[in-house]
C-alpha cells in the first residue's frame, strides 16, 4: 500500500498514468508496454524476502554499505559496474524474510556504534557490521 492511496488495496495503483491536459490531473489506464509489465509483474510477485549485505571498497577503508536485494547475485553483478577498479566486495549477505524492515534495522543498529554515517555507509569496524547483519536471523 502506498501513502495516499488509500482506495486501492493493493498496487494496482501503479498502472494509472499521469495526464496534465490544463492545471487538473486525469488518470487513465495507458496501453501495456510489455517491459513495464515484466517490471509490474515481479512487484506484484515480490513478498518482500531477500538479502540483506555489506559491502566494502578499498578505497574506503573502515567504511560498510548496509544494502538489501531481492536478488542478492543481480545486485553483486550491478555493483561491479559503479567502479573502473571493479573492486566493491561483497563482505558477507544473509536471507532474510523481511529485507526492508532487515535492512531498517541494521542501519540503526550500526548508527549506534558507527563513528560517522552517511546514507547506507557506516563508519565502523567491518567484524562489528558482520555481527549486525547475522543478528538479523
Amino acid at each position: 500500500m502506498s501513502p495516499g492511496r488509500d482506495d486501492y488495496d493493493d498496487n494496482s495503483w501503479v498502472s494509472l498514468r499521469t495526464r496534465k491536459p490544463s492545471r487538473n490531473y486525469q488518470y487513465s489506464i495507458s496501453p501495456k508496454d510489455p517491459i513495464e509489465e515484466a517490471i509490474l509483474r515481479h512487484m506484484r510477485e515480490d513478498d518482500g524476502s531477500g538479502h540483506v549485505y555489506l559491502v566494502t571498497n578499498p578505497a574506503w577503508p573502515d567504511w560498510v554499505k548496509i544494502g538489501m536485494s531481492a536478488d542478492i547475485q543481480a545486485r553483486i553483478d550491478a555493483y561491479q559496474t559503479y567502479s573502473p577498479a571493479k573492486d566493491y566486495i561483497i563482505a558477507d549477505s544473509v536471507a532474510v524474510d523481511d529485507r526492508r524492515f532487515s535492512e531498517n534495522l541494521a542501519h540503526r543498529r550500526a548508527s549506534d556504534i558507527a563513528r560517522n554515517s552517511s546514507g547506507e555507509w557506516f563508519e565502523l569496524d567491518l567484524n562489528n557490521a558482520i555481527d549486525i547483519l547475522h543478528s538479523l536471523h
